[in-house]
């Protein structure tokens, strides 16, 4: 018998996936920022306090295309289980990419989180970037559960 799920989410948990996006581009900015300027205000109000996500959840204008998804003969995906964090500061308004859980058949829509809009017009080739994260095969007790690899990125447009 065929089926299938329906899953329903509050919004703690774009307040999360905002939150994890946020500290993954602090973490890995090269301007500086610690996450107190004014143009995050809204996006910390959104991690505090919840409210309405589609203010902060779109891609302005920008979009990553990744190297797995739907194909005439089924879906290719990583062997390996993992997430996949991008980040693109190239222009304003500062965008993040988070797709969580990429793996064995499985290609989960991804978000894009709009950071806030920054001033500083200087643009250096790497203002672009990202990383996945990739679960190892076997988990071991007591240490890490995988691995994080730079990704390479290619401009499109």
């Amino acid at each position: 018998m065929r089926g299938g799920v329906k899953l329903t989410v509050t919004d703690h948990y774009f307040r999360a996936v905002a939150k994890l996006g946020f500290h993954y581009y602090l973490t890995h900015t090269r301007r500086g920022f610690r996450g107190d300027e004014a143009c995050f205000a809204p996006l910390r109000a959104f991690i505090m306090n919840g409210g309405d996500k589609n203010i902060l959840f779109h891609n302005s204008g920008r979009t990553f295309a990744m190297p797995f998804g739907e194909l005439p003969f089924g879906v290719l995906t990583p062997r390996q289980w993992g997430h996949v964090l991008a980040s693109d500061e190239t222009r304003t308004p500062i965008v993040v990419y988070v797709q969580m859980f990429v793996g064995q058949g499985c290609v989960p829509r991804p978000h894009y989180i709009t950071l806030g809009a920054i001033e500083n017009p200087v643009i250096a080739p790497s203002f672009a970037w990202g990383h996945v994260y990739v679960y190892d095969d076997l988990q071991q007790p007591g240490r890490f559960a995988g691995s994080v690899r730079q990704a390479q990125l290619t401009r499109i447009r």
